[in-house]
């Protein structure tokens, strides 16, 4: 190996490598011509100087400043022991290689041309994260290709599953937003990993029905989810499908960034109002989520996480074609309510809700009640009820991570999330992270009286459960298979 790296025109390694020990990697780049940085957005100011050094050569920094930034596991409101700041310089940390050399002024070459993603899957995110960058798709994205053949596969199941589901526009995929009505969610008190039993059993039902009925190689999806609770859950349950055993491994979105599927199933795993979006409405990470596919994307969860939808607008934009919506304006984000530990709360999620709006809009939401057998099956089922474990579901509580400060105050329409307390799990690529959200209970009497409302209303659910002693129907019905928690 080090013949090879001695010899080697091109040296495609990392920031640790490059400072290895081993004297071939330091002897290589002392007589590199180039360096070239790979998300470099996502790198810190000091691997890059490990990388490039002190020898002043020429450097190409590859990246977006859009997806995730460097990793930084405290910020200024993390304390000791004694009261005092973990991490005065969090904030600085948090300002990526390349963010510091495109403040310094150095050129920046700005891509214009997709190349990647199936015509109009990058529609919706390039006019809400990108509203300044136009949209062009490169002729390898012509979705007429051989290589989107099962993009096509994906858009006639749903189509023949979803009767209400609307066509996107000609020659162009679109994704699809599943609404898992009646959803529950479980909050890790100690983490605040969420984890959502009935939003995972709706996917994990979707592609192993997809791959039945269309013949696909489960190879080519993949399932990610924001939360690392809701990652094991899925990967758990998903040993249960044969249909799904050469489906890859699923995978959080921070571990995911750099990575691409043909078809990507998106497990949210939130609810609106209790527990609330979260730090799922952070516009970087939503960037890296809806961003992975090639051929087509699901997602799961809660249309009204980020407020509530109006049924007159469903459908209202038809095959929505956003390049060709020269006049298209950002919605105004509305504040929604937020029911924490120590009381309801205000947020707002611009650009979550916005993605979601217009995938409402142009009729890509279908509704699915994850208590209703006949919404979810596909055939007739044998399958019986789940046994669940009421003692280990006990252990993760609905309530809202108690570690959760609100965030600075800010416009709606500029909000976002404030830096994010990190805890490690695992390995470097799976973290766990505690929301902020931001609290606005200063609003008016009218904004209080529907969060009161909607706080009575979850409470006399919540007390009805614990009468009953049950926890949200776990019956799974298109599959005949047993789960256990």
């Amino acid at each position: 190996m080090d013949q090879l790296v001695a010899i080697a025109d091109i040296l495609a390694t990392t920031p640790a490598m490059i400072a290895n020990t081993n004297e071939v990697y330091k002897n290589w780049r002392s007589d590199a011509k180039a360096i070239a940085i790979d998300e470099a957005a996502n790198m810190d100011r000091g691997d890059l100087i490990t990388a490039w050094g002190n020898e002043m050569l020429p450097l190409l920094c590859g990246g977006d400043p859009e997806q995730l930034p460097p990793t930084v596991l405290t910020d200024q409101c993390s304390l000791d022991t004694s009261g005092h700041v973990l991490n005065q310089f969090s904030n600085d940390g948090r300002v990526s290689a390349q963010g510091f050399l495109m403040a310094s002024g150095h050129s920046v070459y700005r891509l214009r041309l997709q190349l990647r993603t199936g015509n109009g899957l990058f529609d919706i995110v390039g006019k809400v994260i990108y509203p300044d960058i136009p949209v062009r798709y490169g002729p390898s994205c012509d979705i007429n290709l051989p290589k989107f053949e099962v993009g096509h596969h994906l858009e006639a199941y749903c189509r023949e599953r979803f009767s209400e589901l609307l066509a996107p526009a000609k020659d162009k995929f679109a994704p699809v937003f599943v609404h898992c009505s009646d959803t529950g969610v479980y909050v890790d008190s100690v983490t605040g990993s969420k984890r959502s039993p009935d939003q995972v059993r709706t996917a994990l039902s979707f592609a192993a029905d997809f791959v039945t009925k269309k013949s696909v190689d489960a190879s080519k999806l993949v399932i990610l989810s924001p939360y690392k609770q809701n990652v094991a859950l899925i990967d758990r349950w998903s040993k249960r499908y044969p249909e799904l055993a050469g489906m890859p491994p699923p995978s959080t979105i921070d571990g995911y960034q750099g990575q691409e599927k043909d078809i990507v199933l998106v497990v949210m795993g939130t609810k609106a109002f209790k527990p609330g979006p979260g730090f799922t409405k952070n516009r970087n990470r939503l960037n890296v989520l809806l961003t992975r596919q090639r051929c087509g994307l699901v997602i799961f969860g809660d249309i009204h996480v980020a407020g509530s939808l109006k049924n007159s607008d469903f459908g209202t934009l038809p095959q929505l074609d956003l390049p060709a919506m020269s006049a298209y304006k950002p919605a105004k984000a509305p504040s929604f309510g937020v029911l924490r530990e120590a009381g309801p709360g205000r947020s707002s999620a611009p650009e979550m809700y916005r993605i979601w709006l217009l995938l409402w809009q142009s009729g890509r939401v279908v509704t699915t009640s994850v208590k209703c057998a006949s919404n979810d099956l596909i055939g007739k089922s044998t399958t019986k009820p789940a046994e669940v474990n009421l003692e280990e579901e006990a252990v993760s509580t609905v309530a809202d991570d108690e570690t959760e400060e609100p965030a600075v105050e800010a416009p709606a329409e500029d909000v976002v999330d404030s830096a994010q307390q990190l805890a490690l799990a695992d390995d470097g690529n799976d973290c766990i992270f505690s929301e902020d959200e931001e609290d606005d209970s200063g609003n008016d009497e009218g904004e209080n009286e529907n969060v009161e409302k909607a706080e009575e209303e979850v409470k006399e659910e919540t007390k009805k459960r614990e009468e009953e002693n049950v926890l949200p129907d776990m019956t799974f019905d298109a599959f005949n298979v047993d789960f256990d928690i």
